[in-house]
């Protein structure tokens, strides 16, 4: 990874959130970011960042119970719902401009084969947004690239990284753009 990406890792920051595929090993993951030791956290995989006067929460969609054979499955706990709403609030209170990254979005609109939005992640990150201000939530798990409005919520799935695409669902309601198409965001 490190050989690959030198020259893109001297001029970038990566800030990698942990996603399913991680879930069965995280040793991988734990080699790129150790969030306790960088953070100072107990809570291996979450944490936040403030990057000038941008604040990033970083949170672990796949919390839910783990099976030997794919990992953990999706879901994201009470201990960490309670972590991000005072994450976003004292990063309010700092005047900071707030975004949360996720694996599987609270919002994802697919045909068949792609996974769907998240509906823990809807029922517990979203309130917290909106009570805070949170502009926008950036996910992936579902293999294309879409950005919408859902209520008062921007967001954008960006998964189209490498795995075969999936066909988004463009006429979904809150969807403004969607590409079945490889995808990163700049």
């Amino acid at each position: 990874f490190f050989e690959v990406e030198r020259r893109l890792l001297a001029t970038r920051p990566i800030f990698p959130t942990l996603g399913n595929h991680e879930t069965t090993d995280t040793t991988f993951f734990d080699g790129l970011l150790s969030a306790p030791k960088l953070a100072k956290v107990d809570h291996p995989y979450y944490s936040s960042i403030d990057w000038g006067r941008v604040h990033i929460a970083f949170l672990n969609s796949f919390e839910g119970k783990f099976t030997t054979l794919k990992g953990n499955d999706p879901g994201l706990g009470d201990a960490q719902a309670a972590w991000l709403d005072a994450d976003l609030a004292a990063a309010r209170a700092a005047g900071k401009l707030s975004f949360v990254f996720t694996h599987q979005n609270a919002f994802s609109h697919g045909k068949s084969g792609a996974h769907g939005g998240s509906a823990d992640v809807k029922a517990k990150v979203v309130p917290a947004m909106l009570k805070h201000r949170a502009l926008a939530i950036f996910g992936g798990h579902d293999h294309y690239y879409q950005r919408g409005r859902e209520g008062c919520v921007d967001y954008f799935v960006v998964g189209g990284g490498g795995a075969p695409l999936y066909d988004p669902d463009e006429a979904a309601p809150g969807v403004a753009v969607s590409k079945k198409l490889p995808s990163y965001l700049r």
